[in-house]
């Protein structure tokens, strides 16, 4: 029986040694990933991803994503963070808080979203300091090694590691798709990767070795029968640029 792929609203699996706040993840014998892992944690990277939780009007939680702060700005002693997400985690809700590395939340306010690149962006306040992701200013090549952070189900602080397989079209308005909010519409070519990703990861950052974004985790292909990962998705860094351009975020 021929193999059936389906794609899914992405979270990440965790497949990578213990972090902060008890995120355990897994690494190989790898000299240069081990290299990458202490990097992550002695340079306080981590701290660049946070958990969304969106509320609809009611009040009730009903989806969970996560984010890159990518942006800061300051007033006098007040620190404003910018953080990228995906537009399908924000899509028709009202209300959106933001779980930190440190598992503070504080409210947020939805500032830009377009679904034709399903990316969003959301702001929160906090006097505490956190990494601030910087872009590559290309778009990574294949082959190349990669990091994902991300929050699967609401578990922050998570990292796995893989490399660029090839771009791709995916079809995000066929029914492979399990976004049934209507808040991905992407026609443009993405990065297929292989760092293992599961639900709750939406909006997760991709970072080259240098720790730089090179993309943001929107979809995963899965087995329909054993729900086996096989390939993620990610919005590439030059999109997410012109994304951020045509907001006004740049």
């Amino acid at each position: 029986m021929k193999r059936v792929q389906k794609l899914i609203a992405i979270m990440l699996i965790i497949t990578s040694l213990l972090l902060v706040n008890g995120c355990k993840i897994t690494v190989g014998e790898d000299s240069k990933e081990k290299d990458i892992i202490n990097a992550i944690t002695e340079n306080k990277i981590l701290t660049t991803n946070v958990n969304i939780i969106s509320n609809n009007k009611l009040n009730v939680p009903t989806a969970m994503g996560s984010g890159v702060i990518y942006f800061k700005e300051s007033y006098g002693t007040s620190n404003y963070y910018y953080v990228l997400t995906n537009n399908h985690v924000v899509h028709n809700l009202s209300f959106f808080e933001i779980c930190d590395s440190f598992g503070e939340i504080y409210l947020s306010t939805l500032v830009a979203y377009d679904s034709a690149y399903d990316l969003a962006v959301l702001k929160f306040k906090s006097d505490r300091s956190y990494y601030v992701s910087k872009f590559k200013e290309s778009n990574i090549k294949v082959d190349e090694k990669i990091i994902c952070l991300g929050s699967p189900k609401g578990v922050i602080n998570s990292v796995t590691l893989g490399e660029v397989v090839k771009y791709t079209k995916v079809n995000v308005d066929g029914g492979e798709l399990t976004l049934d909010n209507g808040g991905s519409q992407v026609e443009f070519d993405v990065i297929e990767h292989n760092a293992p990703i599961n639900q709750g990861s939406s909006g997760g950052v991709v970072m080259d070795y240098d720790f730089n974004i090179v993309g943001i985790n929107f979809a995963a292909s899965r087995e329909s029968e054993t729900d086996k990962f096989l390939s993620a998705y990610a919005v590439p860094s030059l999109k997410v640029i012109e994304f951020l351009i045509n907001k006004n975020l740049a």
